[in-house]
């Protein structure tokens, strides 16, 4: 895409004109779409340095989406970052080593983000409806290409000049579409508008398995057979498994180990702080996985054998049961009160143990 901008536009004789070499081209390439292994010494050797403008402009972008989705109060303390120092050679940043809890805060922020707001269950399932309205739609929507070529979204990505006109007014073109070959397409995202959404049966925790996302299918096929033969076709044609993962933006590698310190008596020095070394409170693992389980439909009789299904899989694969569901409730462990804990009893017990920790 970025290849096609520059020629549409021309724009070869304004990279010439402010300096900027085929390394800066492919510069700009690499942090949209992360280092190639051909040139992966641009990747470390840029004087600008890929991986540091990386962690700015995701610092960037928690600050921005933390504001936009009113979780201020999640905001860690980024206005100091900025105090670091340049290493000669590979291009090695490196910061005051007291401020290591800034960027603890800032990969924590990032998780709770992604709990909060990117991963959360309801726009996992409104971007899996927009999804499934646009591939009921592909075969009759299509955009002028090079060559005055018509192509179909899903052939686009070969061709740039199509690719380009795939903005977000793909979904109003649907929308505000008469033709009948896009009924199904349309009804769908009408439902998205109108929060007629896909209910949630419930989520579990695997144990000690990682799923990726293309492993959504089989899990689904695994909780239809173990459904009744009478359901099982209800089961295949409304059933959506949403497999969620998060991590603190290394996979199960803790970032604060690719970060660099140093300390103010000898600033050139670089060094690696271990988490041990910061607090006993850092995570011990840093990846987590949800399986979700969705329903395209409303009723309750069929939800409840939904669920069902969905209890006997997590069963026998020894997975916590399904909790969280649009209809169902949350199966905690009740406190049974004493009949010595009177409502004065707990208070003068509640005063008791905060003053034991002061």
């Amino acid at each position: 895409m970025f290849d096609h901008l520059v020629k549409k536009n021309g724009l070869d004789t304004e990279f010439d004109k402010y300096g900027l070499t085929d390394m800066d081209r492919t510069f700009i390439k690499e942090q949209i779409k992360g280092p190639s292994e051909e040139v992966s010494t641009l990747y470390l050797c840029h004087p600008l340095n890929l991986k540091v403008l990386q962690i700015f402009r995701q610092v960037g972008s928690i600050v921005r989406i933390v504001v936009h989705v009113n979780q201020e109060h999640i905001l860690f303390y980024y206005s100091r970052k900025g105090t670091y120092t340049y290493g000669q050679g590979r291009g090695l940043f490196r910061f005051q080593e007291g401020h290591i809890y800034i960027w603890i805060d800032m990969f924590n922020t990032r998780v709770t983000l992604h709990k909060r707001a990117y991963q959360h269950r309801v726009n996992a399932i409104i971007e899996h409806m927009i999804t499934e309205a646009f591939l009921k739609a592909d075969e009759h929507l299509k955009f002028l290409g090079a060559d005055g070529k018509l192509v179909t979204m899903s052939q686009s990505i070969h061709d740039m000049e199509a690719y380009s006109k795939l903005t977000d007014s793909v979904f109003d073109l649907i929308l505000m579409s008469t033709d009948p070959n896009l009924k199904e397409a349309r009804d769908i995202l009408t439902k998205v508008l109108q929060r007629k959404l896909y209910k949630c049966v419930g989520q579990t925790k695997p144990k000690d398995q990682v799923y990726k996302k293309s492993d959504a299918e089989c899990i689904k096929k695994e909780i239809v057979a173990k459904g009744q033969e009478k359901d099982r076709q209800n089961l295949e044609d409304n059933l959506i498994v949403e497999i969620i993962s998060m991590d603190y933006g290394m996979k199960d590698s803790n970032p604060i180990d690719h970060v660099r310190f140093y300390d103010k008596r000898n600033p050139e020095k670089p060094m690696v702080i271990r988490k041990e070394e910061v607090s006993r409170m850092t995570p011990k693992e840093f990846t987590d996985q949800n399986v979700y389980l969705f329903t395209r439909r409303n009723d309750k009789e069929f939800y409840q054998t939904a669920m069902e299904t969905f209890k006997q899989w997590c069963g026998d694969k020894q997975f916590s049961q399904p909790r969280g569901g649009t209809f169902a409730n949350v199966e905690l462990t009740p406190y049974k009160r004493r009949s010595s804990d009177t409502e004065e009893s707990v208070s003068k017990k509640a005063r008791r143990d905060i003053a034991k920790t002061m």
